[in-house]
């Protein structure tokens, strides 16, 4: 796997974004429902948000696959990565029902771009170096998987021992850290 990522921009791009958007889901979707319930909200109104977000998430996908190629761009990507840093800037300072909601609303339309683009750029870079575009949907499928996985295990440890709002900057974090890495591997 990292192997096919090093050997081209493009994949490694899919990668990091894959990485970062499953980790973003295992984080944001245990911790974001939760703080809304501790604040009183229903099921029902949690579902309502969350549906809503979904419901941008597939129409910024939409909207993105209908872009064409033109979308299918690592600067894309970055610009992604980036907002979603700021997005998640409001719930480092309060965790209100408005703050925690707009979070959740807020960053479905980047991560529906962001999808939207990542197996495209992978076969892009497949193609560039000879390996099937089954390969990568693979690789791209593991990222992500393991990715959440590994964010919801430790979004549970990390608030149970030092808070939400320190696990959303350790993802603010990572987005700053893949928004530099996809800069980077914009310019080769």
């Amino acid at each position: 796997m990292l192997g096919l990522a090093r050997r081209d921009a493009l994949i490694a791009g899919a990668v990091i974004m894959m990485l970062l958007g499953g980790f973003s889901d295992g984080v944001v979707n245990l911790i974001g429902p939760a703080q809304l319930a501790d604040a009183g909200k229903s099921s029902a109104w949690i579902g309502l948000v969350l549906s809503v977000a979904a419901g941008l998430f597939i129409l910024f996908a939409a909207v993105t696959a209908r872009a064409g190629l033109r979308a299918v761009t690592l600067g894309l990507g970055a610009v992604c990565t980036a907002l979603s840093a700021v997005v998640l800037g409001p719930v480092l300072v309060a965790s209100t029902v408005a703050v925690v909601a707009s979070m959740l609303l807020l960053r479905a339309p980047l991560l529906g771009t962001m999808y939207a683009i990542c197996f495209p750029l992978g076969v892009g870079g497949a193609r560039r170096v000879g390996v099937g575009a089954g390969s990568i949907n693979g690789l791209l499928g593991f990222a992500w998987g393991g990715a959440s996985f590994i964010g919801a295990v430790v979004a549970g440890s990390f608030v149970e021992a030092a808070g939400a709002r320190a696990m959303y900057g350790v993802l603010a974090a990572a987005c700053v850290a893949a928004t530099g890495a996809l800069a980077l591997l914009a310019r080769r």
